[in-house]
């Protein structure tokens, strides 16, 4: 569910928009498809959120982790 709000009183819901997915673009361009994105913790910026961190790992399909678990950074792209 994806809902914004500019008082954070009355929030109005885009079932269209989806809140994030597992897609990620890596920063040498390449994307892939994460099997979890969990854990997350978010850093602001003078009072902005501006990263994502989840943990995360290589895999097929939820929870199918192969090979390595780490940590992932997301930057987040304030809506113009």
């Amino acid at each position: 569910v994806y809902a914004e709000s500019e008082d954070l009183l009355d929030f109005e819901l885009l079932d269209d928009h989806p809140a994030f997915t597992r897609n990620v673009t890596w920063k040498d361009g390449h994307k892939s498809k994460q099997c979890n994105l969990e854990r997350p913790f978010i850093l602001f910026e003078d009072g902005e959120p501006s990263y994502l961190y989840c943990s995360s790992g290589d895999g097929d399909q939820p929870y199918g982790f192969k090979g390595e678990t780490y940590i992932v950074c997301l930057k987040i792209n304030k809506k113009k």
